[in-house]
C-alpha cells in the first residue's frame, strides 16, 4: 500500500509538473454579461430612482429608469432578496431570505439590518405606505410595522389568520392591501385591523396586487387567474373572460387603464377590464415576467425570471429591454471554441456567445436551441454542440448563430456530457437514460449501457487512449475499452460514489471530483485511485486543467481553487468573487480562467491563471462534527442529529444527485448542544440525497436514501 501511494504522489508531481506558482495571486473580475438572472421585485423612491432586487445578487439601482444599472450591495449579507420598497429619496427597503429586512438610506449605496423587533427572518413582503410607515410580512401570517423608518418594528393589526403572506401594497389612497396563501385583506387604519375580503374571492393564493385610482383593485392568483373589484374590495368579478385559468404571478394597470397580466405561459393586456384579452409579448421572445410594476413616468416595468428588466411605453404594445449592468446570471456550462470564441449557457436565458473576450455578448435566438444547455463540446470539424435539458443535442455549422437539434431516441433527455470516442463517433451522456451513443454525425442515437449499472451520468470524458469514462451519480466510474459497447466498473479505492465530474492532463492521468469526498486522482485507467490534495470544500462541481498542467475545480460553495504542487493543499481563491457558488470552469488561451457562478454571471481570473499564490487562502480541513440520519432509507420525514461545540450559524442543506439544492431544513444561529431537525420529504422524488451541515467555518456531510 505504502509503494502504490508513493507511485502514485509520483505520478501527480509529473501531471502538476508546472513551476511552483509565485507572483500577486489570482483575483476575479466579474465580466459585463451575460444576459441577466432572476429579478424577484421593482421599486421606484421618491426621488424617482430605480431599484430591482434578485434573486442572488443583491440589489442594483437605475438613475435614467433602467437603461443603465449599478450594483448596490454593501452591508447586504443576505444577497438573496424577496422583496423590495421604497420611500421618499434614497429610502429603500429590501426583504432578504433569511436574515430580515436590510434599509438604505443613501440610495442603495450602503446597507445596515433595520429588523428590531422583527421575529421573522423570511419576510417574504415589503412595503412603504402613504404616511411613510414600512409593513413587512411573511410566515404566519404576522405583519410587522416601522414609524421610524425601520429602525424598529412592531406587530400590526389583528384579523389575519395564520397563513403565509405572498404580497402587500399600498394604494396611494389610504389603503393597505395584503395577499396571502388563502386570503386577500384590506386595511384602512394603518394596518391596526384587517378584514378579510371574500365576496367573489375564491380561496387561494394571492401572488399580484396592483390598484388604480383610489377604487379599482386587481388581483392575480395560483391557479384561478385574475380578479377585479371596482368598489376597493368590497365585491369582485372574476375578468378572465375566455383564458383559461392558470397561474398568474403578476399583474400591472397601464396610466390609461389598460391591464397587463403575466400567466403560465402568456403575457395578455386587456383594454377594457378584461372583457377581452390579447397578446402582449411583442418584443419579449419566450419570455414571461414574475413582476409588474408601474413606474412614476406612467410606463409598466416587468422583472422577469432569467432575462432582467423590460419596459414598455405603449401599454404592451411592445417592449424594450433594459438589461446594461445586470450580471446575475446562473451559469449552466462554459467552453472556449477553436478560435477563442467564448460560449457561454445559462440556466434561464438560453446561450450566449461572445467573440471578444466577454466583453460583449450575442444571445443565440434559435428555436432548436430553446432549451437551456448542460454541455457544450466541438468536434474536429470545428462544429459546435450543445447537449439540452430537454432532450437531444444540437449542432451548430456557423459558430452558434443557428442550430439543428437532432433528438433521435434523445427526446426528452437530458444531457450531461458529451465525449468523442474513435473515429467519428460522438457520445452523450444522460440524467436518468445513461450513455448514447451517434456514429453519424449526431443524426442517430443508440444506447450504449451494457454494464453501467447507474444510469444517471454526470460525467463523461475520453482519456486520448481510446477509453472512455462514465461517472455516475450514485455507483462511481465505469470505464470503456470498446468505444461505449460494454463498460465496467473502475471505482478502486473512491470512498464516495457520487462523481460530479472529471478531467484528464492529456497524460493518461484521471482526475474525478466526488461529491462530498473530494479529488482523485488515478494512473493505471481507474484501477486505483489516490486522493488529489487535501482542503477542497464540499460539494465540488467541476475540473479543468490550464495549459501549464494546473488543476483547477470550484465548489458550490467554495469558490474556486487551484492544486499546483503534489502533496500540497488546494489553493483557494476567492478575491473579487461576489458570491462563492461556482458552476463551471473554462480555460483561454493565454491561461486565465473563466468562472461561471449560480447567479453572480461569469468572471475571469486576473492576469494569467499562473499568477501566485502568495495572496491564496491555503485551506486545511477542520476536523467536522457527527451528523446522524434516521431512518436511512427513511420514507416521508427525515431526523438529522447533530451536535454542536460551540454557538454557531447553522446552514443544513439537503443536495439530489445530482448536486441541486432540493431543501434547506434549518438555517441560523444556533446554541451549543444537541440539535434535532426534521426534513419533510413528501414533495421529493425517489432517490440518493446527501444532507450537508455548515456550522461555522466546518461542513459535514452524510448521504440518505428516499425510498416511497
Amino acid at each position: 500500500m505504502e509503494n502504490r501511494i508513493s507511485s502514485g504522489m509520483l505520478l501527480l508531481a509529473a501531471a502538476l509538473a508546472a513551476a511552483p506558482l509565485a507572483g500577486n495571486g489570482i483575483t476575479w473580475e466579474r465580466l459585463p454579461g451575460p444576459g441577466s438572472g432572476i429579478v424577484t421585485g421593482i421599486a421606484f423612491d421618491g426621488a424617482g430612482r430605480m431599484y430591482i432586487g434578485t434573486e442572488s445578487c443583491g440589489v442594483y439601482r437605475s438613475d435614467d429608469n433602467g437603461l443603465h444599472w449599478t450594483h448596490c450591495h454593501q452591508g447586504l449579507t443576505d444577497k438573496r432578496i424577496s422583496a423590495i420598497a421604497a420611500g421618499r429619496a434614497d429610502v429603500v427597503y429590501v426583504a432578504t431570505l433569511n436574515s430580515g429586512v436590510f434599509r438604505s438610506l443613501d440610495g442603495g449605496q450602503t446597507w445596515n439590518a433595520a429588523r428590531t423587533g422583527i421575529t421573522e427572518l423570511q419576510p417574504r413582503a415589503v412595503a412603504v405606505h402613504d404616511n411613510g410607515h414600512v409593513f413587512a410580512g411573511g410566515n404566519g401570517g404576522v405583519i410587522f410595522r416601522s414609524t421610524d423608518d425601520g429602525e424598529t418594528w412592531t406587530t400590526a393589526g389583528s384579523g389575519l389568520a395564520n397563513y403565509t403572506v405572498e404580497t402587500l401594497v399600498s394604494d396611494g389612497h389610504g389603503t393597505l392591501y395584503l395577499g396571502t396563501r388563502g386570503f386577500l385583506y384590506r386595511s384602512r387604519d394603518d394596518g391596526d385591523t384587517w378584514q378579510t375580503l371574500t365576496n367573489g374571492l375564491p380561496i387561494v393564493w394571492f401572488y399580484g396586487i396592483a390598484t388604480h385610482g383610489d377604487r379599482k383593485v386587481y388581483v392575480s392568483t395560483q391557479g384561478e387567474g385574475i380578479y377585479m373589484s371596482e368598489d376597493g374590495g368590497d365585491s369582485w368579478t372574476d375578468i378572465n373572460g375566455v383564458m383559461t385559468r392558470f397561474v398568474a404571478p403578476a399583474v400591472a394597470v397601464c396610466a390609461d387603464g389598460r391591464i397587463l397580466l403575466s400567466t403560465g405561459g402568456t403575457l395578455q393586456k386587456s383594454p377594457d377590464d378584461g372583457k377581452t384579452w390579447t397578446s402582449a409579448e411583442a418584443g419579449l421572445g419566450n419570455a414571461r415576467p414574475d413582476v409588474l410594476v408601474r413606474g412614476p413616468d406612467g410606463d409598466v416595468y416587468a422583472g422577469f425570471y432569467g432575462q432582467g428588466v423590460y419596459v414598455t411605453r405603449s401599454g404592451g404594445d411592445s417592449w424594450e429591454s433594459r438589461t446594461e449592468g445586470i450580471t446575475n446570471a446562473r451559469m449552466q456550462a462554459l467552453a472556449f471554441g477553436p478560435d477563442g470564441t467564448i460560449y457561454a449557457a445559462t440556466y434561464d436565458n438560453g446561450l450566449f456567445i461572445s467573440s471578444d473576450r466577454g466583453l460583449t455578448w450575442t444571445p443565440s435566438r434559435s428555436e432548436a436551441i430553446r432549451s437551456y444547455v448542460c454541455a457544450l463540446a466541438f468536434d474536429a470539424t470545428g462544429r459546435v454542440l450543445a447537449g439540452v435539458k430537454d432532450g437531444g443535442v444540437c449542432v451548430s455549422d456557423d459558430k452558434g448563430v443557428s442550430w439543428t437539434r437532432f433528438d433521435n431516441d434523445l427526446q426528452y433527455r437530458q444531457v450531461t456530457a458529451l465525449a468523442f470516442g474513435s473515429g467519428t463517433s460522438v457520445l452523450a451522456a444522460t440524467y436518468m437514460h445513461g450513455v448514447y451513443r451517434s456514429m453519424d454525425g449526431c443524426a442517430t442515437w443508440t444506447t450504449v449501457n451494457n454494464g453501467i449499472t447507474d444510469l444517471h451520468i454526470n460525467a463523461l470524458i475520453s482519456d486520448g487512449r481510446g477509453r472512455l469514462f462514465a461517472g455516475t451519480a450514485m455507483n462511481g466510474i465505469f470505464r470503456s475499452d470498446d468505444n461505449g459497447d460494454t463498460w465496467v466498473p473502475k471505482n478502486g479505492d473512491l470512498p464516495g460514489n457520487i462523481i460530479k465530474s472529471m478531467t484528464t492532463d492529456g497524460n493518461g492521468n484521471l482526475f474525478a471530483a466526488e461529491f462530498m469526498n473530494g479529488v482523485f486522482m488515478s494512473s493505471d485507467g481507474g484501477e486505483t485511485w489516490n486522493k488529489a490534495g487535501e482542503g477542497f470544500t464540499p460539494p465540488l462541481s467541476g475540473l479543468c486543467f490550464n495549459g501549464e498542467g494546473h488543476l483547477f475545480g470550484c465548489a458550490t460553495y467554495g469558490g474556486v481553487y487551484a492544486l499546483t504542487a503534489p502533496g500540497a493543499a488546494w489553493q483557494q481563491f476567492l478575491t473579487g468573487l461576489y458570491i462563492e457558488n461556482v458552476t463551471c470552469l473554462a480555460v483561454d488561451t493565454d491561461n486565465s480562467v473563466l468562472a461561471g457562478t449560480w447567479g453572480a454571471g461569469i468572471y475571469r481570473s486576473s492576469g494569467s491563471a499562473a499568477s501566485g499564490v502568495s495572496e491564496a487562502r491555503s485551506v486545511k480541513p477542520e476536523r467536522p462534527a457527527v451528523i446522524r440520519l434516521y431512518p436511512n432509507p427513511f420514507n416521508g420525514c427525515l431526523t438529522v442529529e447533530y451536535e454542536l461545540k460551540a454557538d454557531a450559524d447553522v446552514e443544513l442543506t439537503v443536495f439530489d444527485a445530482a448536486g441541486r439544492a432540493a431543501a434547506k431544513p434549518a438555517s441560523g444561529r444556533r446554541k451549543a448542544g444537541v440539535h434535532i431537525e426534521v426534513w419533510d420529504a413528501s414533495s421529493a422524488a425517489s432517490g440518493l440525497y446527501v444532507v450537508r451541515l455548515k456550522s461555522g467555518a466546518t461542513i459535514t456531510a452524510a448521504a440518505c436514501t428516499l425510498v416511497k
